[in-house]
């Protein structure tokens, strides 16, 4: 599979379509599972958040799909609660697996060489532009791995319906 200049993914369904179930997911082999939900920032009583003063920046668990055993494989991140979260979870993914996840044999499709450009988000389809690193080396599955990568991380978001990749 080559990746193209523009590749419009609209929630992938093939992989997205058993969304709610947890653990790995294979991609491409017709496996099951798919992500699992994010933490509500509400508490379970449904009462809102204690304020948050200037001093401490917010922050909210992100899902960052990464690679175990030729799976997906979901990942926790902290980022800051930002309307830029989408873009926050994207530079994690793009980051790579930290020290834990090396030591859990967790890994990333993803060139490390990749750079996110820009994200905008229009009618429910996000709009990632990363460099064209994104595409370098790798077989099929490999290329399939990456692309589900993104498009999990992104699509966790109830707002992101679709996924269009950009590549420079």
């Amino acid at each position: 599979m080559t990746i193209r200049p523009t590749i419009a993914i609209v929630c992938l369904c093939a992989l997205a379509a058993a969304c709610g179930g947890t653990g790995a997911v294979v991609v491409g082999s017709g496996g099951s599972g798919g992500p699992t939900g994010i933490a509500s920032i509400a508490s379970s009583s449904g009462s809102a958040p204690a304020p948050v003063t200037s001093h401490t920046p917010a922050k909210m668990g992100v899902e960052v799909w990464l690679v175990r055993n030729g799976k997906l494989w979901p990942t926790m991140r902290g980022v800051q609660a930002t309307r830029a979260v989408i873009g926050a979870a994207v530079k994690q993914l793009l980051a790579g697996p930290n020290a834990a996840d090396t030591r859990a044999q967790v890994s990333s499709a993803v060139p490390a060489s990749t750079q996110l450009l820009g994200i905008s988000l229009h009618r429910g389809v996000a709009t990632v532009d990363v460099t064209s690193d994104f595409q370098a080396g790798g077989t099929g599955a490999s290329e399939r791995l990456r692309l589900a990568q993104l498009v999990y991380t992104v699509t966790q978001f109830p707002t992101v319906h679709g996924v269009t990749l950009r590549l420079d």
